[in-house]
């Protein structure tokens, strides 16, 4: 007698970060019905990252910024970097493929932007959003990867006689390809990882997908600063020191009660929280409460 299950589906994703939600989206486009679970509320690593994409190889950012860039430059800059720890058939297929995979993202609603940093640093300020996140400027300009030899082996020519010796190449020649930047970071003020995460979770609620974070049965309340600029919210948040305050976007809020049911009237200014009618209009401040009241399912 087969089990009693209490859920069933053709695919079950554990975790609901970046990767979780990318397999959920390509499995539900297959038409499979899909379950994701998480330990906690989703998010994973991806909404405390910086929210960057390595992906070059000639992608619509790199052209914007001009920067000249192929899959055969990109696989050998990573050859040099990741020396025999990636087989190379994967190797090949992530920098033929990276154009394509950064599409897809944008295609499920994650922003990128070809503002072009032009230092090496490790993560760009709020003015740019491509940058050299690897050691593209420190490492020796890798060569063009070249397909691998197949056949039997030939035999090697013959050295050229001195007198017909070959002029001497011109300078810069024989140098490989220009560094290219691949950093290619969500395009949102601070650390971006957060918006990269709430995006990828919007198109994976819109594509139909369960989702059934662990939360305790009871009721939630959150409480956080929202605002578009999170410039704005500066003079709030360094006076305020009574607990730690964070910015986030409205988007970013609403994905935090995900999978659960959320109280009327939702997501939004704790003004509304407060009685049973909304505050009198006042002068909007530098930044807004905004509070929802949840209960598991």
């Amino acid at each position: 007698m087969p089990p009693d299950w209490d859920v069933e589906a053709d695919v079950v994703v554990v975790g609901f970060g970046a990767a979780g939600a990318c397999a959920a989206l390509e499995a539900a486009a297959a038409g499979c019905s899909v379950l994701v679970l998480d330990r906690f509320g989703g998010g994973g690593a991806t909404a405390l990252s910086g929210g960057v994409v390595y992906a070059g190889g000639g992608t619509p950012q790199q052209r914007a910024a001009g920067v000249t860039d192929t899959p055969e430059a990109m696989l050998g800059y990573l050859r040099t970097e990741v020396g025999d720890a990636v087989p190379e058939a994967t190797l090949r297929e992530f920098c033929d493929g990276s154009v394509a995979m950064l599409a897809w993202l944008e295609g499920h609603g994650v922003p990128f932007e070809g503002s072009l940093c032009p230092d090496k640093t490790s993560y760009p300020t709020n003015r740019h959003y491509l940058y050299y996140s690897g050691s593209e400027l420190s490492t020796a300009a890798a060569p063009a990867a070249t397909p691998p030899t197949t056949g039997p082996a030939t035999a090697a020519p013959a050295a050229t006689p001195p007198a017909a010796a070959a002029p001497a190449a011109a300078p810069g020649a024989g140098t490989g390809p220009p560094p290219a930047p691949r950093g290619h970071r969500t395009l949102g003020r601070g650390t971006s990882g957060g918006l990269l995460y709430a995006r990828l979770s919007a198109a994976v609620r819109g594509a139909g997908v369960r989702l059934r974070p662990r939360r305790r049965p009871g009721s939630y309340l959150i409480i956080s600063v929202g605002s578009g600029n999170p410039s704005e919210g500066a003079n709030f948040t360094s006076e305020y020191t009574a607990v730690r305050v964070y910015i986030h976007s409205l988007e970013e809020i609403q994905s935090f009660f995900e999978g659960l049911d959320l109280v009327p009237p939702g997501v939004g200014p704790v003004r509304f929280w407060t009685g049973d009618t909304p505050a009198p209009d006042q002068k909007a401040p530098t930044a807004t409460f905004l509070a929802g009241v949840a209960r598991k399912p």
